[in-house]
């Protein structure tokens, strides 16, 4: 399988792909650094709303990435990991 790029940001390796997934799955979110847009930054969060986890839901945030600053990410990420956490729990209490 070939992977296309959007941009001269967009993941082309398999092996890097793969490591990107495993980080994601680790982390709890995922970002778009320009991958798909040269001027958008996006982070996102999978919500996992049954018993067995697996996640149905996706949310995520999108900036200009010229307005993105090392403390606005951080930013982003916490408050996106926050309101998965919340969602999640909302969700989840809802299959008791």
């Amino acid at each position: 399988m070939k992977l296309t790029p959007f941009t001269d940001h967009t993941i082309t390796e398999k092996s890097i792909l793969n490591e990107e997934i495993n980080n994601i799955q680790l982390l709890g979110y995922a970002t778009d650094n320009r991958e798909i847009e040269d001027h958008l930054f996006c982070i996102g969060a999978a919500i996992k709303t049954r018993k067995d986890r697996s996640p149905i839901y996706a949310f995520s945030v999108t900036i200009p990435y010229y307005r993105l600053s090392d403390e606005l990410k951080n930013n982003l990420i916490e408050n996106v990991l926050k309101t998965k956490e919340s969602i999640e729990k909302i969700t989840l209490s809802s299959y008791h």
